[in-house]
């Protein structure tokens, strides 16, 4: 997953969205098996799944053991559960994360020996990162960006948070302070990293009766290819409550072209030279009577004899379910002086009806013939 605005557009602006439902039930499928449970997928007989689940939840064992006193190193540790007798096949969580070592390169953290002191006197806080299961006292939502490659070869991801807190206890003074811990472990490997941090909140307007206030966060980490997931946990140090999320995410091979994760986005920011770019959020809906930018960063393609890229550029809007509303031809992307490309593009979000939609990127290699295709999912929403 990515991130997130009109004046009349060019019909070279005009775009689409996406929906990938297949990495959706994926992700679901990986964290049955990693928990010791299994998914109900590609069938339309969910009577049968219903009926093994009930079946299969009505008999188990828990077991549970505590390991030999050490320090903590942060790696992975397998779990192997084994049964005597023919036929049989066990279902058990495959292991976890010693997460109370010290952090990872690239991520934005305390000190190790800060985490390691919270960590150990906080046992809720490590309890909430460690449950298969998830906390809604204070609701979360969160999107993953593989953005550029960083000095040490590896590629820049940043997560962006949204913390409701309708839900959190703020003083007198009108502050309120939260304990953040946003974990990303590689799927395969077991290496980690965190970022973990206590942050204080200044109270603002109150926001529509029953609706939720948002506050929005960002924590970076330099990552290699592959598959990633990452929780976060958020405590309201005054009340306790608790909200954890899980997100599954992938970054594309480095070597090869690729397209950073597409930012959509109603927000754009003046950045340090002056000129506007989008803001990174972690909600993908958005308003249909607001606009809606996107913005994507094309890395990897071969240069030519100017020792500058040659990359053309189109895109798609369309239901979810296939109907295409706009599409753009593929266009040249002008590079920069040292060879950057990048393209901000409006989408017709008058166009649309509340709904599911999905924005499909189409990006060619001129010089290499390579091609990338990038679906993004969103949805419009109605004006209040």
């Amino acid at each position: 997953y990515s991130a997130e605005f009109g004046a009349p557009m060019e019909n070279a602006d005009r775009l689409g969205a996406i929906a990938d439902i297949g990495r959706e039930g994926d992700g679901a499928a990986v964290l049955a098996a990693d928990t010791g449970g299994f998914a109900v997928r590609n069938t339309n007989d969910f009577s049968a799944g219903i009926v093994r689940i009930g079946r299969e939840s009505e008999s188990y064992y828990l077991l549970g053991y505590v390991p030999a006193p050490r320090t903590p190193d942060g790696r992975f540790h397998k779990i192997d559960v084994r049964v005597r007798g023919r036929g049989l096949v066990v279902r058990a969580r495959k292991g976890y994360y010693d997460t109370g070592g010290p952090p990872g390169p690239g991520a934005e953290t305390v000190s190790a020996a800060d985490a390691t002191r919270r960590e150990r006197s906080d046992p809720a806080l490590q309890q909430a990162l460690d449950s298969p299961s998830f906390l809604d006292a204070v609701p979360l939502r969160m999107s993953a960006y593989a953005l550029g490659p960083t000095a040490d070869g590896m590629a820049q991801v940043v997560m962006a948070a949204d913390a409701d807190v309708s839900r959190v206890a703020f003083g007198e003074a009108g502050k309120a302070v939260l304990d953040t811990l946003l974990v990303v472990a590689a799927r395969q490997g077991g290496s980690f990293d965190r970022a973990d941090r206590q942050v204080e909140l200044q109270r603002r307007a109150a926001p529509p009766a029953g609706g939720p206030a948002w506050y929005s966060f960002a924590r970076e980490f330099a990552l290699g290819a592959g598959r990633y997931q990452a929780k976060l946990v958020v405590r309201d140090v005054a009340t306790g409550k608790i909200g954890t999320v899980a997100l599954t995410f992938e970054v594309p091979p480095l070597d090869a072209l690729r397209v950073s994760t597409p930012v959509l986005t109603d927000s754009l920011q003046k950045d340090a030279a002056g000129l506007l770019s989008p803001t990174l959020l972690a909600r993908r809906e958005f308003r249909r009577d607001g606009p809606l930018f996107c913005q994507f960063q094309v890395f990897g393609a071969a240069k030519g004899p100017d020792r500058l890229p040659r990359v053309t550029a189109g895109h798609e809007l369309r239901r979810r379910g296939g109907a295409v509303l706009g599409r753009t031809e593929p266009t040249a992307v002008t590079p920069t002086s040292i060879g950057a490309v990048t393209r901000l593009i409006q989408l017709p979000l008058s166009i649309t009806t509340p709904g599911e939609y999905e924005l499909v990127l189409t990006v060619s290699d001129e010089i290499s013939g390579q091609r990338v295709e990038r679906v993004e999912p969103f949805a419009v929403t109605a004006a209040p």
